[in-house]
């Protein structure tokens, strides 16, 4: 549904964009592209000869299978949101009951990645997703963002999230129903940065229940730390979040985090090693959960360890830098015996 972002080069970061070949963009080149992709892959086994399938994304693990079987290689599939929570496709659910190794974003992904495909959870490995604490870390706003948000009275609340309308456990509306009387004895804006179609609707839902909101469309991956930096609390009561990359991004940055009790959101704001919890986790449909929480934090009454930028971006890169994630990711390798060289298809 997102693929049109591909079509506009100036959203994507100058890495990535210099890599990228856009082909086949849209349900007109849909055909076309899956047989290329196939004709592709095909052309690349044949010559790269793989030691190791890696299959990035279950959508691909067919394919991924196909090729692993054609080399007698070991087939990786990596799982991450909400569509390996019940896996419709019959050729994907083979596929990835005949992988070598099965891998979930979370542990709330591996735990319905499980009962989705009738197998046990030890079967699944739980790979999350790194961030650069490098670059996402605490410090001051660039001028530019602090003037963008110069109006916006503190504390201010940040979400960053699609805002599709088929998309709506992300939770903005709760937090505009939680900030919608606490705002006004607080103070608090709320910030939200995303765009999609239910965009329109919860900015008049922010404005028919009096909190100052201020929706900033799509924000350029560049300027996210900058807006990370500019704010004071992360509130995200998310429902069917896989994994939740923007609650690191955040605490990385230093920021408080509040998010929902019931994805993979756990698995940053709850107390696991090494460092402990990130964040405080509330019931995702309670508005006065939500409430509570981001009052605990701009009043200095949630734990203080919660609070301290320079402990969130510590825990953050001790559990979900690059490097504890590429120790994890040799663990698993080591386990597969599978000498990996060259670069990957």
């Amino acid at each position: 549904a997102r693929e049109p972002r591909l079509l506009h080069p100036e959203r994507l970061s100058d890495d990535v964009r210099a890599r990228l070949l856009v082909r086949g963009v849209g349900a007109a080149g849909r055909a076309a592209r899956v047989g290329g992709l196939v004709a592709r892959a095909a052309a690349l086994s044949v010559r790269i000869r793989p030691s190791l399938v890696w299959c990035a994304h279950l959508h691909h693990a067919a394919l991924g299978r196909a090729i692993a079987r054609a080399f007698g290689a070991p087939l990786v599939v990596q799982a991450h949101g909400i569509e390996a929570w019940q896996v419709r496709s019959t050729a994907a659910r083979r596929a990835l009951v005949a992988a070598d190794a099965r891998l979930a974003v979370s542990s709330v992904t591996r735990t319905r990645l499980a009962a989705s495909l009738g197998i046990g959870e030890a079967l699944i490995d739980v790979l999350q997703n790194p961030v650069d604490t490098a670059r996402f870390r605490p410090g001051a706003p660039s001028p530019a963002m602090e003037a963008r948000l110069a109006d916006l009275p503190r504390p201010r609340v940040l979400t960053v999230a699609r805002l599709d309308a088929g998309e709506g456990y992300k939770g903005v509306d709760t937090v505009i129903e939680a900030l919608a009387v606490p705002a006004r004895s607080l103070g608090a804006s709320y910030v939200v940065a995303g765009e999609g179609s239910d965009r329109a609707r919860l900015a008049a839902l922010a404005a028919a229940r009096g909190v100052r909101a201020r929706f900033l469309g799509h924000v350029e991956e560049a300027a996210l730390v900058d807006l990370y930096r500019a704010c004071d609390q992360f509130v995200m009561p998310s429902r069917g979040e896989g994994f939740g990359i923007v609650f690191v991004e955040a605490a990385a940055c230093g920021l408080p985090l509040v998010g929902g009790d019931c994805d993979g959101a756990i698995d940053v704001l709850g107390d696991a090693p090494p460092g402990g919890a990130l964040g405080l986790m509330v019931d995702p449909s309670s508005p006065d959960a939500v409430a509570a929480a981001v009052t605990a934090h701009a009043r200095g009454t949630s734990p203080a360890a919660l609070r301290d930028p320079a402990r969130l971006h510590a825990v953050a890169e001790a559990r979900f830098g690059r490097v504890a994630f590429a120790r994890r990711l040799d663990r698993l390798l080591e386990r597969l015996e599978t000498p990996v060289s060259g670069p990957p298809i």
